[in-house]
This record gives structure tokens, sequence and C-alpha cells, in this order.
């Protein structure tokens, strides 16, 4: 949310930020947000200065993203979808291996 200020006030034509809104912390067990209850992200945006605002359902996102880039304008896209998680095994990794192994994978895209 921070960064909706940033974006509404030092607007590029050729930025596009999707948010992606599930309504719920699916990490800790679907709880709600706020946007899953009354806060309307669309309207955060268009309150922090973001002109060309989209809601959207998932299904409808492809074809709103494609009209985003053939404006040409700074566009705000919110995409509403359902909440839930599939049935993913825990990480058994440790954290130190996986932080490890993700810079390594870093430097070697950037050599």
């Amino acid at each position: 949310l921070g960064t909706l200020p940033t974006i509404g006030n030092n607007v590029a034509d050729n930025y596009i930020l999707l948010i992606i809104d599930n309504g719920s912390y699916g990490s800790t067990g679907d709880q709600p947000t706020y946007a899953g209850k009354k806060t309307s992200l669309t309207k955060v945006a268009e309150a922090c200065g973001c002109d060309n605002v989209i809601e959207c359902k998932a299904e409808d996102t492809a074809q709103v993203m494609k009209d985003a880039i053939a404006s040409k304008k700074m566009t705000v896209i919110v995409c509403k979808c359902e909440s839930g998680n599939i049935p993913v095994p825990n990480i058994t990794m440790d954290q130190v291996v996986i932080r490890d192994r993700f810079m390594k994978a870093l430097e070697a895209a950037n050599a």
C-alpha cells in the first residue's frame, strides 16, 4: 500500500501495477484481509492519485492486461480472485540453505 502514493504522484506512462487480491492471508490460514472485508484497493489506489485503475475478475485479467499495455497509460489493475491454497508439502530445507541457494542463482543469472 505504501507504493500507491508514489505511483500516483510519479506517473510513468508505461507502468502497470497488477494487484492480485484474494482477500485473505493464505500463508497463515486464510484469515480475511481488510480488502477481503470492507476496504476497496481500487478506491485506495484512486485516492492515492492513480487515475487509471481497473478492477477485474481473475478470468478477465489477461484481456485487461493486454488492454493496459495497448493503452500505454499508467494503469493499476486490481484482480479479484478466490482465496484458498492448494495442498503443498512443508518446506523442510533450512532457511539459510534456501537463502544461499537463492543468492547463488542470482549471481549466476547476473554473470
